[in-house]
């Protein structure tokens, strides 16, 4: 655990280092969040469709929060007879339907400098150095389709057989064409110290994913020299669904349906932790995130930010200006297990990051 010069910090080690190449290459912090979930996707069969949350803001621009947490499938069908009781249901039953292509495409349109098609690319020429050539074309595909990947006639055919009405599941074409992020604007809240805090709360309108006690969040944090910084959540499912035509796998977090049970309307967010923050202190922002298996309140995020054992009389982190103080904040949340990354636009130094590699839980 220590300070550093890096531009991002988080618990996937290629994900952290396509970002911080990312931001040295002068890509944005944005830039920086798109490339390292692309590289941490290209490796990992479970990441690419994983529900993520992803938190930004900085040097003026409002924090935002684009909200890509997995759907209840099933739109424009009619309801199902559903499982009776005894019955197992099979996996394909409990697919979701991802929203992560259309909020990398979202996320990429709000400060990206760096063509997404570019940073696609490069991510799919890595899935292909795996072994997994059809994951690294699902993934070129996303650079030069955005989030209509997934509705892409052969992608969508693959995805429907393995997990709409055939296979015994939900999936339909309408769930595919809808899966936008929800786009919310965050409103910042004092905290002891000077801070000011916005931060990702539970999604709304939403029910608790079928398994999300199986669910360990991954998180990656970055900054960038104009003082944009931002946060991402991604969750992915070790026990998805496969669609080995893809190499890739499907949140199986989707509740089934059952005979006598209340459905849960289709397009529901299935609501798993993402626990991010930004924050401001004078000219700095940074944002921060936990792996940890809820979301933020003030509480919590008033608990990682003021250090107990070295508080001003006000109860705040003392500090001897904004950098220093940012720095001691910056100590303090790595010996609780979360990741943060900040940035000031006036200095030479674009952020400062500390990194801890056992997740808060």
């Amino acid at each position: 655990m220590r300070a550093h010069t890096d531009a991002a910090a988080g618990g996937d080690a290629r994900a952290e280092r396509a970002a911080i190449d990312t931001v040295r290459a002068g890509g944005t912090a944005i830039d920086a969040l798109v490339a390292g979930f692309l590289a941490a996707a290209a490796h990992d069969p479970n990441v690419l469709c994983a529900p993520v949350v992803a938190l930004f803001g900085g040097v003026g621009s409002s924090t935002r929060c684009l909200d890509g947490r997995a759907l209840q499938p099933g739109r424009g069908a009619a309801r199902p007879r559903g499982f009776a009781p005894d019955v197992a249901p099979p996996p394909a039953a409990s697919a979701a339907v991802p929203r992560s292509f259309a909020l990398l495409a979202a996320l990429h349109a709000f400060g990206a400098r760096r063509s997404l098609t570019v940073l696609a690319r490069e991510a799919a020429t890595a899935a292909r150095q795996a072994g997994a050539p059809e994951r690294g074309t699902l993934i070129a595909s996303l650079g030069r389709h955005g989030g209509g990947a997934l509705a892409v006639s052969v992608v969508q055919r693959t995805l429907l057989r393995a997990a709409g009405p055939a296979a015994a599941g939900l999936l339909g074409e309408a769930d595919l064409a809808a899966a936008a992020p929800d786009d919310i604007a965050v409103e910042p809240v004092r905290l002891p110290g000077g801070l000011e805090a916005a931060w990702v709360s539970a999604a709304p309108r939403s029910v608790a994913a079928a398994r999300s006690t199986l669910m360990a969040p991954r998180i990656l944090v970055a900054a960038d020299p104009r003082g944009q910084v931002g946060a991402l959540c991604y969750l992915p499912d070790p026990d998805g669904l496969p669609v080995p035509e893809l190499e890739i796998t499907l949140p199986r977090i989707a509740h089934p349906v059952r005979r006598g049970v209340r459905r849960v309307a289709p397009g529901t967010v299935l609501d798993l932790p993402a626990a991010l923050a930004v924050l401001r202190r004078g000219g700095w922002f940074a944002a921060l995130g936990a792996a940890c298996d809820r979301s933020f309140d003030r509480a919590a995020v008033t608990s990682l930010t003021v250090a107990p054992g070295t508080a001003a009389p006000d109860g705040a982190i003392s500090n001897g200006g904004d950098r220093a103080g940012l720095e001691a904040l910056a100590t303090e949340v790595a010996a609780r297990g979360v990741w943060l990354a900040a940035s000031e636009r006036r200095t030479a130094v674009a952020l400062t990051v500390t990194r801890e590699p056992a997740p808060r839980t």
